[in-house]
């Protein structure tokens, strides 16, 4: 039987979304994994080396065990709410958001 994992790379606080028009007119979800520092590349295209860096490309369906789940950003409504001593009306409400999405 295999495993299904519902913790994917395009909800990880680490994913970095890649658009691409070809990409998204075929429904891939694609991006930069930035859980770790970029790996370094040195290539040379004249007499002298060009530098840069690189983080792997994934897919959006994949996963890994080193994934964390995005933190959630407060609307302007929610801040206002948590300013007041609402702390529950606040929890509540991001709640509603992440169960329309």
């Amino acid at each position: 039987m295999e495993d299904v994992q519902e913790f994917t790379c395009s909800v990880c606080r680490y994913f970095k979304r890649i658009v691409d028009p070809t990409d998204e007119e075929l429904g891939i979800v694609s991006g930069e994994c930035r859980r770790s520092a970029p790996r370094p590349l040195v290539g040379s295209k004249r007499e002298d080396p060009i530098r840069f860096v690189d983080w792997p490309i994934v897919p959006g369906h994949d996963w890994c065990g080193d994934g964390e789940e995005r933190g959630v950003e407060l609307t302007d409504e929610e801040v206002a709410m948590l300013d007041k001593g609402y702390p529950l009306a606040a929890l509540h409400s991001v709640t509603q958001r992440k169960l329309t999405k």
